[in-house]
């Protein structure tokens, strides 16, 4: 984890805003979830489900950094944050800064996070954060993150707030997946493989054993629909994604109010319609049958499309993801 040395380009004194008086937006990633001010977005991203990184920032620094690995048995938080603090007193040391350190805060308790093993700390330097590190026994990772701030700053409810939400696994078997304005569920057991974050277009692709599911969003929809309809967008630039597998019929439906369509097609290839034969008979689900829903949301300006790959005798996922996505 960084020591939050990115240069503040903020003027004058730090204004404390108290978290109730902040707009808080969820972010959700790798099966992590926390309700975040809304002006913190992405800025670093790095590993997978098992062992990664994440970063917030705001206009001006870095604001959350959370990271987390999953170790074989139980791992004791003590020595996790030990080697964190002591990786930052070496570093000042060396830069030849002063750094205040203190363990064992009282940020948060074991009993706000239910968690057996927890320890909270800060630090303060020409920066200060408040952080926190816990091993859950039911997801197996072990964590650490902290909020950031200036050295002036009343940080400490914010991080309370902050780190109080975090949560290092779903609930309901429904993964938390958003970032800037996407915010959907895809079910826990399909793992990230693909990602695109741009202003444009946001695409997020996971598939479980053979089965894939993608949520994309296009933004500008009214620059993308100037000139056509949605279903002559969504033949054109949406339907031809599947041509080498299947012939792929749209039509229009209504998807959560708005005007959408329905992009469909089974796979009845050759090669397609044998493999189909030999994974039920191994008794697994192929992904024979594609669907992708497409709406304009209006409101947002934007257009929306949850595309899956499933076999035809599961339940329709890609009609609950669109049911639990907030397009507005």
């Amino acid at each position: 984890m960084a020591s939050g040395s990115k240069p503040s380009r903020r003027k004058g004194s730090p204004t404390a805003v108290a978290p109730a008086d902040r707009e808080m937006v969820l972010v959700g990633w790798q099966k992590l979830s926390m309700r975040v001010p809304a002006d913190w977005n992405i800025g670093a991203l790095g590993g997978d489900v098992k062992e990664g990184y994440l970063r917030l920032d705001d206009e001006s620094m870095p604001r959350l950094e959370a990271k987390w690995n999953t170790p074989q048995g139980y791992t004791a938080v003590e020595g996790v944050v030990t080697r964190y603090l002591d990786e930052l007193k070496k570093k000042a040391e060396k830069s030849k800064r002063e750094i205040k350190l203190k363990r064992d805060t009282r940020l948060l308790s074991r009993r706000r996070k239910r968690k057996a093993s927890l320890e909270c700390f800060s630090w303060t330097e020409a920066q200060q954060a408040h952080g926190a590190a816990w091993y859950c026994d039911r997801c197996g990772r072990v964590v650490i993150a902290q909020v950031l701030g200036e050295a002036g700053e009343k940080l400490a409810p914010l991080a309370a707030d902050v780190l109080g939400s975090l949560q290092d696994h779903p609930s309901d078997h429904w993964a938390l997946w958003a970032a800037y304005d996407l915010e959907c569920y895809v079910p826990e057991d399909f793992e990230l493989t693909n990602q695109k974050l741009m202003a444009g277009l946001m695409e997020l692709s996971f598939t479980r054993e053979l089965e894939k599911v993608a949520v994309f969003r296009w933004g500008m929809a009214n620059v993308l629909l100037r000139d056509t309809s949605l279903l002559e967008w969504a033949k054109r630039d949406v339907a031809p994604r599947y041509r080498r597998m299947c012939r792929c019929e749209a039509e229009e439906i209504e998807v959560r109010g708005h005007s959408g369509v329905l992009a469909h097609g089974t796979k009845q290839i050759l090669p397609y319609r044998i493999a189909r034969f030999v994974t039920h008979c191994r008794n697994r689900s192929y992904p024979d049958t594609i669907r992708c829903y497409i709406w304009h949301c209006e409101e947002s300006n934007k257009i929306y499309a949850v595309e899956t790959q499933t076999d035809a005798g599961d339940p329709d996922v890609g009609a609950e993801i669109c049911d639990r996505l907030r397009c507005h």
